[in-house]
């Protein structure tokens, strides 16, 4: 993330030291970290999680109810969740809000086109920015 970023500032559910290692588990507080990055006030946010949040159950689902519809309706702020696990049965993602896009994310080098997709996805960006987004992309592709 902090490569894809100009600014990036991680907010982790449990202390850090070096996050090549971190590894799940235990019970998911996804709401502190996402006031904590809210407060922030950034032009996105990316949740990486599985969608399973309990502690409390629904907690960050509540948050971001809140804040898209009486804090941030103009979505000043896009927020997008990348959900690393698929549901074996169909292949659908666990999301934390319908009021959030949730993007699969497999590898964590598809990061950086995932979060040029954030802003369409929430409805922010206009077709002719995706697909200015898609050209350039497409452009680093055959220069490989």
């Amino acid at each position: 993330m902090q490569a894809a970023a100009e600014e990036y500032q991680a907010f982790w559910t449990i202390p850090v030291s070096n996050p090549l290692q971190v590894r799940p588990r235990g019970q998911t507080d996804l709401a502190t970290p996402l006031l904590a990055a809210l407060s922030q006030q950034p032009d996105l946010i990316a949740i990486v999680s599985d969608g399973w949040e309990n502690d409390p159950p629904c907690g960050a689902a509540e948050i971001l109810r809140i804040y898209r519809t009486k804090l941030d309706p103009q979505r000043r702020v896009s927020i997008v969740h990348c959900n690393p696990v698929f549901n074996s049965d169909d292949f659908t993602l666990k999301t934390l809000s319908p009021l959030i896009p949730t993007v699969g994310l497999r590898d964590a080098e598809d990061l950086p086109t995932v979060l040029g997709f954030a802003r369409f996805a929430e409805g922010t960006a206009l077709l002719s920015e995706l697909e200015e987004y898609l050209a350039i992309k497409a452009q680093q592709l055959r220069e490989k």
